[in-house]
């Protein structure tokens, strides 16, 4: 994947030299988090770089890619992320219909975790706690 690494870099630098002085330095509160050959990057809505770096360190990799189970958010987005990339490779490689595939199946999953157990945990905060919300109230 060493094209991968260097076609970012030239990105990097291909969009950093066209922009003016002024604008060099300006970071984009908008953008989206991508993971590519080992990377994470993220992308403004300029399509600027403003970062790339591991996810996780290679014990961690190798930990996981023996079957351990992930630890922290890095290491289950790694592990997701590795996911995805064998789904991917193994549809053919990069197409926007495979990326579209995966995606839909990210968001579905999320969608389906908030429904089944984040929802009904909230509810029993509610229960327990309290309300925060006083304008579901004003129905009543």
């Amino acid at each position: 994947m060493t094209t991968s690494k260097s076609l970012l870099i030239q990105l990097k630098a291909s969009k950093s030299a066209g922009a003016s002085s002024s604008t060099n330095n300006i970071v984009q509160p908008v953008g989206c988090y991508f993971q590519l050959a080992g990377f994470s990057l993220y992308l403004t809505a300029n399509m600027a770089i403003v970062s790339i770096m591991p996810y996780i360190d290679q014990a961690a990799r190798e930990r996981i890619d023996k079957g351990e189970r992930p630890q922290n958010a890095g290491e289950l987005n790694y592990t997701i992320s590795k996911i995805i990339d064998a789904y991917v490779i193994d549809k053919g490689g990069i197409r926007y219909s495979h990326l579209n595939e995966a995606i839909g199946a990210l968001e579905c999953a999320k969608l389906e975790i908030y429904r089944r157990l984040a929802a009904p945990y909230e509810d029993l905060k509610i229960e327990q706690s309290g309300d925060v919300f006083e304008v579901l109230e004003e129905g009543d």
